[in-house]
């Protein structure tokens, strides 16, 4: 019997990775990968909820609240992976379990001019200031 993995993605991004294909020895695209490296192979049980996942998540299951679109971070050529105002990330996350402050201490607030009103979180590990 194989074993079974679980992977929840919340509130998150998932944008512009890639994985290495030994095949072939390129970068090759894709936003959730599981690579099966193990003898008999696991089964990964993947769920997304108010999780922005380039592509959508094929092979995953849709908790809701999911979007596929560019999160117009900052600059990312640089690491500024913070929010833009225009970002389709901002007030889309989901308040539950949310942490209450964002990676730079920024408070989670609804941001109603921006993004959806009356939701707390924004998707990502950076709140909109």
């Amino acid at each position: 019997e194989a074993d079974v993995s679980t992977i929840s993605v919340v509130n998150t991004i998932v944008f512009s990775n890639v994985h290495w294909d030994t095949g072939t020895g390129a970068d090759v695209p894709s936003q959730i990968q599981c690579l099966f490296a193990t003898t008999p192979p696991c089964d990964t049980v993947i769920t997304a909820t108010h999780a922005d996942i380039e592509g959508g998540c094929s092979g995953c299951t849709d908790d809701g609240g999911n979007i596929s679109a560019n999160p117009q971070f900052l600059d990312p050529g640089t690491d500024n992976y913070h929010l833009g105002s225009g970002s389709p990330c901002v007030d889309a996350g989901l308040d539950t379990d949310a942490p209450a402050f964002d990676l730079d201490g920024v408070a989670r607030h609804d941001t109603p001019s921006v993004g959806v009103v009356g939701v707390l979180t924004d998707i990502g590990c950076y709140e909109l200031p």
